[in-house]
């Protein structure tokens, strides 16, 4: 089967006529009737119906056609994106994620890879709720999201009414981030309540990003006494190279802003973080989202393997 078989078939289909439909096709009747023939011999079924007044649809040939003009649609979508890319001194390509070092490092080999004399490309960091309504108004193309235990139910719901497809790459635990001069710092696990004699050292809690629900945990059932709170991820990280205190990280150590600090395995915090892409369903990838979603599961898998779990067991990305 071939998408010119299928091409014959939808526009037999519109003109509910053999001839008319040859005619539109430049091409002889008799070729038609044979390409048609031929698909349907594949088939095993009969997609339509002669008649002394042309052809109609058969149940059978409704479900094939249904499926087909999905298809060429997909790949008439495919070939002018390519053509777009060719022809256009422009290359434009747009994603948002959640602060992790691998998606903007994704990001920078496509950037390397293109041969365009001219781009538009951006790189938006966001958090996850942020990342899900850039691509409901098709302000990116793909996303890069976290998702928590506690958040998970909420954050689905806004991925299926939205109808954006989510694949889970890693599974991620929440870790202690220190300095690598920390009392603690040779462990590779402890538990939550180890640290409760240092500082810790978190974000404000405005419920943007999902790493706030695990600090709201830490600070609900455990209440530290000592507490330091900045407003951004530069002051988080002065703070913890200046003192003993802890932050919540979920275990990447994968960007230079870690340069001096290290992670160590919560034991005793349940939470954990599922990270992953997400895209629009029903919309073909364009060439250079095809080549970002391909790198990065091809370096996730490089790195974790088939079983992508648990951060701080495997090698860091």
């Amino acid at each position: 089967m071939t998408l010119q078989q299928m091409r014959y078939a939808i526009s037999v289909a519109d003109t509910g006529s053999i001839s008319k439909a040859a005619e539109m096709l430049y091409i002889s009747q008799p070729s038609l009737s044979t390409a048609i023939y031929k698909l349907e011999e594949e088939l095993g079924v009969k997609l339509f119906i002669r008649t002394t007044k042309g052809v109609e649809i058969s149940s059978e040939g409704h479900v094939f056609l249904e499926v087909a003009k999905r298809i060429v649609k997909q790949s008439d979508t495919v070939l002018r994106q390519y053509k777009a890319m060719k022809d256009s001194p422009f290359m434009s390509f747009r994603i948002s994620s959640v602060h992790i070092g691998l998606a903007i490092r994704i990001f920078m080999k496509v950037l390397d890879s293109i041969e365009n004399p001219g781009y538009d490309f951006c790189f938006f960091d966001r958090s996850t709720p942020q990342v899900i309504q850039d691509l409901v108004r098709q302000s990116s193309e793909i996303g890069v999201i976290d998702i928590s235990t506690t958040n998970r139910h909420s954050i689905y719901h806004m991925l299926k009414v939205n109808q954006l497809e989510f694949k889970p790459l890693i599974i991620a635990r929440p870790h202690a981030l220190v300095r690598k001069g920390h009392p603690l710092a040779g462990k590779s696990k402890a538990s939550l309540s180890e640290f409760c004699s240092y500082p810790f050292v978190f974000y404000e809690i405005d419920e943007k990003s999902n790493m706030d629900y695990v600090n709201a945990f830490v600070l609900k059932n455990h209440a530290p006494e000592k507490r330091l709170r900045g407003t951004d991820r530069s002051t988080l990280i002065s703070l913890l190279h200046a003192t003993d205190g802890y932050a919540i990280c979920c275990g990447f150590m994968d960007s230079d802003i870690y340069t001096g600090l290290k992670t160590i395995l919560l034991e005793d915090v349940e939470d954990y973080m599922e990270i992953g892409w997400i895209r629009r369903k029903n919309i073909p990838p364009s060439p250079l989202a095809q080549r970002y979603l391909s790198l990065l599961d091809e370096e996730v898998f490089q790195a974790f393997g088939q079983n992508n779990c648990d951060i701080g067991h495997r090698r860091k990305l």
